[in-house]
């Protein structure tokens, strides 16, 4: 199953799901900015026999949504852990046009953002100096509408942190 992971970094949940013994065949092809973070999971995976489960393209993630010269096609999943956080509301419409265009039909998006009542938000922000976008369901529900999914292919739900927004769109048929 071909899928692509967006803004990675070291992929070490990537590399232990690889390592199950009961792991499906799948081919994850991970899109970074420091393809270094991938040498420790490349080097074992390859120690493994399990090489073609990992391949890793460098590019400027944020860059994607606008041309940024990387469109795998024929994916089933794209997921993307982080890069909303960084994208003002245009690009991540881009974004997602981006990954629509990745997707097979009937494909999956899986998308993270930092939801706007972040408790933390004020210390990451202030004394970290880690300024992100934050948004609500209602702001980001507009943004896939915005899109060429439709938002009543979209479900948006926290994650158990209660930090991120989750996102799923399902590409039509």
């Amino acid at each position: 199953m071909p899928i692509i992971y967006v803004g990675t970094g070291t992929s070490e949940e990537l590399l232990d799901f690889a390592l199950e013994e009961d792991a499906p065949t799948l081919h994850i092809s991970c899109i970074e900015n420091e393809p270094a973070a991938f040498a420790e999971p490349v080097r074992q995976l390859t120690e493994l026999g399990r090489a073609d489960f990992l391949s890793c393209v460098r590019a400027q993630t944020t860059l994607l949504p606008r041309g940024g010269g990387v469109v795998l096609s024929g994916q089933k999943v794209v997921c993307s852990s982080g890069i909303l956080d960084r994208l003002n509301d245009d690009d991540i419409v881009e974004f997602f046009d981006w990954a629509f265009d990745c997707l097979v039909p009937s494909g999956i998006l899986i998308a993270c953002q930092t939801h706007s009542d972040n408790p933390d938000r004020s210390y990451l922000e202030h004394i970290l100096g880690w300024s992100v976008y934050h948004r609500n369901e209602e702001e980001l529900a507009a943004l896939f509408a915005r899109s060429r999914f439709t938002v009543e292919g979209t479900v948006l739900g926290r994650h158990v942190d209660g930090v991120l927004l989750v996102a799923v769109a399902k590409k039509p048929k």
